[in-house]
This record gives structure tokens, C-alpha cells and sequence, in this order.
């Protein structure tokens, strides 16, 4: 027979109570988490997502596909790729023009203006640097740049099977259709 002493029991009963009567580890001034937050359904009043398979999914989401009767044309003769309506009214292209590709964005921009067109989607992203052309109702934005490790980036954002968003400051975005039809443009140019 083992006698035990009953000071264990007492000091581990007396720890138990002491970290019960411990202040809560929210702060006072902690607000609630804001109605985007993904998570688990019962996990209310986390300020962070609960389950991070649902955050990441949330933050995958695909790109919407276009809805306004756009889609991807190929323009032989000019060896270029062209999204919008039809060839004769291009929203985008891309092409191969004397060993330069050439990203357009068809959409006003100022006399003498610069920016950055970016391209997001199928779980990369690139850009290159623009600057206007053109002048009025004609103007566009231009990204022009020889074969290399920027066009073969923005290339490879195209490569997937998914859309892409295209974006410029002071334009909409515009979202393509996934297609073949814009790696034709940069294999024209060999990127």
C-alpha cells in the first residue's frame, strides 16, 4: 500500500483555480473582425480566418470570365492576338512586330502619358512598363519590349488555362477569356 501526500493534489488544485481567475486575453479595445473575413461558420468573433483551407480558396477564386461577348481572335497577317467583339475593334492585343512584342491597350490615354500595365491570373503575375500613343479618340496604351525574361513573364501569365486581368491606372480592368491564341502571338516573336 502507497501512501500519498495530499500537498500534491492541494498544489495542483490551487494552480488551476489561481489561472481561473486570470483577466481574459482579449483586449478591452479589440473590434470585430470586418464581414470579408473567411472562415469557419461557427468561429464568430475571430479576427483572423479559422480555417485557412477556406482563405486560401477564398483568396484563389478565379478571375470572372468576361460577359460582354469578347473573346480572342488571331490576325495573321499582322501576327497578333486580339481580344474584343471582333479584329476591327480590339480591346487588347498582343503582337509580333519586327522581333518586338507589343501589348496594346485600347482605351484613352493622355498625350505624353506613362504607367505600368500588369497582368494577374493563373497564379502569376507580370508587367510591363506603357506609355501613350496616339492622340483624341485614337489614343491607346503601348508596352513594347523585345523577347526576354519580362515579355516571356507576361507570356507565361497567358499560359494558363484560366482568364487574366489586365490592369493599367486610369483604365478599367479587363478580364480575357482564357485561349491558345495569345501564345501564338509570342511564339511569333520567339519569347
Amino acid at each position: 500500500m502507497k501512501i500519498v501526500s495530499p500537498a500534491g493534489p492541494m498544489l495542483c488544485l490551487m494552480l488551476l483555480l489561481a489561472g481561473c481567475g486570470s483577466s481574459s486575453p482579449v483586449a478591452q479595445n479589440a473590434v470585430a473582425p470586418p464581414d470579408n473575413v473567411v472562415g469557419d461558420l461557427p468561429a464568430n468573433g475571430l479576427a483572423a480566418p479559422a480555417n485557412a483551407a477556406a482563405a486560401e480558396t477564398a483568396q484563389r477564386a478565379p478571375l470572372p470570365v468576361p460577359s460582354d461577348g469578347m473573346h480572342w481572335h488571331w490576325d495573321a497577317a499582322r501576327h497578333a492576338a486580339i481580344f474584343g467583339p471582333s479584329v476591327s475593334a480590339p480591346a487588347f492585343s498582343i503582337a509580333c512586330n519586327v522581333g518586338m512584342i507589343g501589348v496594346r491597350r485600347v482605351d484613352a490615354a493622355p498625350e505624353g502619358g506613362k504607367g505600368t500595365i500588369s497582368f494577374t491570373g493563373n497564379g502569376r503575375a507580370a508587367s510591363m512598363p506603357a506609355r501613350a500613343v496616339g492622340s483624341g479618340f485614337a489614343s491607346s496604351w503601348l508596352a513594347e519590349a523585345a523577347p526576354s525574361d519580362m515579355t516571356h513573364a507576361v507570356a507565361q501569365v497567358f499560359a494558363g488555362p484560366g482568364p487574366v486581368e489586365i490592369a493599367l491606372t486610369g483604365t478599367a480592368k479587363l478580364v480575357t477569356a482564357p485561349s491558345p491564341i495569345p501564345a501564338q502571338a509570342f511564339a511569333a516573336c520567339g519569347s
